[in-house]
């Protein structure tokens, strides 16, 4: 939701608890917006005037759950928008029949275990999003006979594992099931959704992920979020078949290696995110032989690099953006890699704390000032001992 939404909804729920406590007016329409505000599910079912963006909110912010049940025809067949806010905690299956035009559909903040089968059957909604409601099991057959669907979101969620035939020949191409408790995904669980170009994944419980395993189409995949999980490594059977992704964000996990030929099947990436891992090689091997010609954006700070491979970076021509501080880098070797990023105009505007000299940014050898291609830990403990002693910098994106 963008901050201008976010911040309307917000002044059009002030009102409406004032609203309430006013007059017996219990559905409004907020000044300079087309929607109906209500803050019972009662004032849905009994409402005949209702515009076709509606929303149900708890009153005085204390919740009174109750199971959401079929909304009249008259009344339901012409609502586009509907969000339902912290109000009930069980869905009939029945609930959503009589929609014929609903397009976005928010479930926010409810109580809801799980996501029973059929209730969305053949709507035409395009968007579905189930943020913040507890869900902890998706059933087989949840999503049937869903042909407009564009996307569907999970976020904030109790999800453990996905499992094979909830997503059936599902048209969407946007998939988030970011912030749950996600630690296994069956094997082509998102097998039949021919369109998916969006997958987001990240802050889950994941040690792995193979794109072959889980998708019968990765060449359609363009963004993929994995980031803020449990990931080692990066193989090359990982990224296999992902042949026209743009964006891949392995940021926050444990990553300590990368095989070669890793990103051989990616030549189409443009933002790389390795920020935050293990990492104390990276090689060019384990790009493509021909390079990643359009890799525009590269995140390769907070590891444990103290050098760069020198045929690293000759094979990413396009690169334009990158950040690399937070590395515990021999101070000759952060030279070169320094001089090669000048003279290519790659521009580091995210390590401005430490090349501006506000944090330890290398470390100087014990003997000759000449860089070494070789991993040191003492290097690493080194750098440790001083960079523990300054507050984290500020968070930033290229």
């Amino acid at each position: 939701m963008a901050a201008t939404d976010a911040a309307a909804l917000n002044i059009a729920l002030l009102l409406l608890t004032f609203s309430v406590k006013n007059s017996d007016q219990k559905c409004f329409v907020a000044k300079n917006q087309h929607k109906n505000y209500c803050d019972s599910l009662d004032d849905l079912y009994n409402n005949n005037d209702l515009l076709k963006d509606v929303t149900i909110t708890e009153r005085d912010n204390t919740p009174n759950l109750e199971e959401f049940k079929a909304v009249p025809l008259e009344v339901a067949q012409n609502i586009e928008r509907l969000q339902l806010r912290s109000v009930i905690n069980k869905v009939n299956e029945d609930a959503f029949v009589n929609f014929t035009s609903i397009q976005f559909l928010t479930l926010f903040k409810n109580k809801l275990d799980e996501i029973p089968v059929g209730i969305f059957r053949n709507l035409n909604v395009r968007i579905l999003d189930f943020y913040q409601n507890g869900i902890g099991r998706l059933s087989p057959g949840a999503f049937v006979n869903l042909t407009k669907m564009e996307e569907i979101r999970f976020p904030f969620n109790n999800l453990t594992k996905i499992t094979f035939n909830i997503f059936n020949n599902l048209t969407t191409k946007g998939l988030v099931l970011s912030n749950n408790q996600i630690s296994k995904i069956e094997k082509f669980s998102f097998g039949n959704m021919p369109n998916l170009k969006k997958l987001f994944l990240d802050n889950n419980l994941l040690t792995e992920f193979i794109a072959q395993e889980n998708l019968h189409h990765p060449e359609v995949l363009e963004k993929l979020w994995l980031h803020s999980n449990r990931l080692t490594e990066v193989t090359v059977y990982m990224l296999e078949g992902l042949t026209n992704l743009k964006v891949l964000n392995l940021g926050f996990n444990s990553i300590s290696s990368i095989e070669p030929k890793a990103f051989a099947e990616t030549p189409k990436l443009q933002i790389l995110v390795l920020t935050h891992n293990s990492l104390k090689v990276i090689s060019g091997n384990i790009l493509p032989t021909t390079g990643l010609d359009e890799l525009q954006i590269l995140y390769l700070d907070h590891n444990r690099l103290t050098y760069l491979s020198s045929n690293f970076f000759f094979r990413l021509n396009a690169l334009r953006l990158a950040s690399i501080g937070g590395n515990p880098w021999q101070c000759p070797c952060l030279d070169l890699v320094l001089r090669w990023l000048y003279d290519n105009g790659v521009k580091l505007n995210c390590d401005k704390a430490y090349l501006n000299g506000e944090r330890p940014v290398c470390v100087v050898p014990d003997v000759n000032n000449v860089c070494v291609y070789s991993y040191d830990e003492n290097h690493y403990q080194r750098f440790q001992s001083q960079i523990s002693l300054y507050p984290p910098p500020p968070w930033c994106i290229l």
